[in-house]
């Protein structure tokens, strides 16, 4: 179907189904039963009023008391989410059009109002090119089901103006190729879904959301009470989704299992958290982090709290320690925000348990960072950070009483630690190596990251005394740092000596 003219206008018609009535077709102003390519010769807008012509935001039909706006185009492929033949979709193109949903962003999600909708039936090819969709109260872009396409293909494409997701379903169990030329944004989520069965790449930018959401690789877990759990194709395909984006003001992100790529974020924090998804692991990425008109651009690194925290309510199954994850991180800020104030002290937190079997790796670069470590035989309570190249903005203060302890196992620290007492004399400071956890057979004993690096500084009057809390490897005993001193610290296994405090490298009076 050809569009020779560049505006269209279309009414709603009435709906009479029950809201609810996912496979009902009356009520949707634009509904796709068959193969078919819309394409526009003149840059087409179709612009969706409601029910006789009137405001969908302010007029919206109501049935059995229940609002119905009835939102864009509405595909009905296969009414099943296993992929059958024949399909009655085999592909659906639209080029060069753009549906204008004229709602504005309130606050209130309507999910009556999806701008592209496809929902548990399933189609074949799908090619939105050279157009956009804006203006809706509920997804703009939503794939909800199984297998609800075989492959999605974006190009110069956009999707902005919702007060739902601006991406939702993404690959489910099939994949996509979305490119760097796309743009979604001005919603409350900006992504939820999954990356499908594999080799699927998502590009383009994500702006100015409350919430950048959740994606991941694989597939839906078909449990309801973990949905988001990370699953495989049943092929045992390794379901990669290859990432090349860039997220502006969205609040915080929570990147799943199997994403690698580029990620570039401004005035966005990121999550890997376990408890969005009860496993996290199988992850590689690069990290450059703005801050620029706020202090968002933050990374935490959750694990399970302990080894027997369930995988959701009633479940005989637990959350598992994080692993395998390898992660690049630059993070910075603009003039703008240091003329504000704003500051990047502690771009990295973490907490949580684990794995050294298949390690969680973070290399920090040009930042500073806060440190809060754990080991044990099996699992560990941080990743091993690495500092590269880099020059701290900020110190953490560790106050100091007549004997404290620097505890690195559950005691936010920083990569530079400056010592600051109330008064000028001689204080011992004790490094801790090791505190207690649980696990599925009581308490168990962790301790500091193998190879992890502190540098502590005393910048007063004072003397400090160190030693640690069992273990030890500091010349003498103990190593005293004077003010203007300065020593690093390093965790290591010396095998059958175990695992000591070194002094890498000091500055010494």
């Amino acid at each position: 179907m050809y569009f020779s003219k560049p505006y269209y206008e279309l009414w709603c018609p009435v709906r009479t189904s029950p809201v609810d009535s996912k496979f009902s077709t009356d009520g949707h102003p634009i509904v796709i039963q068959n193969t078919l390519s819309l394409i526009s010769e003149a840059g087409t807008v179709l612009n969706l009023l409601g029910l006789d012509g009137a405001d969908p935001e302010t007029s919206p039909q109501t049935v059995d008391g229940d609002v119905w706006r009835g939102g864009g185009i509405f595909l009905l492929g296969n009414e099943d989410t296993a992929p059958v033949a024949p399909l009655a979709i085999e592909y659906f193109v639209m080029d060069g059009l753009t549906l204008q949903g004229n709602r504005s962003r309130t606050g209130d999600w309507d999910v009556t109002d999806k701008g592209f909708w496809i929902q548990d039936s399933t189609v074949g090819r799908l090619s939105l090119v050279n157009g956009g969709i804006w203006g809706f109260k509920g997804e703009l872009l939503y794939t909800g089901g199984e297998q609800v396409f075989t492959f999605l293909f974006m190009d110069n494409f956009y999707a902005h103006t919702t007060d739902g997701d601006v991406l939702n379903g993404t690959g489910c169990g099939s994949r996509f190729y979305i490119s760097k030329s796309c743009r979604f944004g001005n919603g409350y989520q900006a992504m939820e879904g999954w990356g499908g069965s594999g080799g699927s790449f998502l590009g383009g930018v994500f702006y100015d959301c409350e919430k950048a959401g959740t994606l991941w690789g694989g597939i839906p877990s078909g449990i309801s009470a973990a949905y988001n759990f990370p699953t495989r194709p049943a092929d045992g395909v390794l379901p990669w989704c290859n990432l090349d984006i860039e997220i502006d003001n969205c609040g915080t992100w929570y990147p799943g299992p199997w994403l690698r790529g580029k990620v570039k974020l401004t005035d966005t924090n990121v999550a890997f958290d376990c408890g969005q998804y009860g496993f996290l692991s199988d992850i590689q990425l690069d990290l450059d982090l703005t801050a620029d008109k706020t202090a968002n651009a933050q990374i935490g690194i959750y694990g399970p709290p302990d080894l027997v925290t369930p995988l959701y309510e009633g479940s005989s199954d637990y959350q598992q320690p994080m692993a395998d994850i390898q992660l690049r991180i630059r993070a910075g800020l603009t003039a703008e925000a240091a003329a504000a104030g704003i500051s990047l002290d502690a771009p990295v937190t973490w907490s949580g348990i684990f794995s050294t079997t298949n390690p969680v790796d973070v290399r920090l670069e040009s930042a500073c960072l806060w440190l809060t470590p754990h080991s044990d035989p099996g699992w560990v309570n941080a990743p091993l950070v690495t500092l590269q190249n880099f020059a701290a903005a900020g110190y953490a203060s560790a106050p100091l009483a007549a004997a404290p302890t620097l505890n690195t196992l559950n005691t936010a620290l920083a990569s530079h630690i400056a010592l600051v007492a109330d008064a000028a004399g001689d204080y011992i400071c004790t490094l801790a190596t090791s505190a207690a956890t649980t696990g599925p057979s009581g308490a168990t004993t962790v301790g500091v990251v193998p190879g992890q690096k502190v540098k502590i500084e005393n910048s007063y009057p004072m003397t400090v005394t160190f030693t640690t809390d069992g273990n030890q490897k500091i010349p003498g005993g103990s190593l005293t740092l004077n003010p203007g001193d300065y020593a690093i610290f390093e965790y290591v296994t010396l095998w059958s000596l175990g695992s000591y405090w070194v002094v890498v490298q000091s500055q010494l009076s």
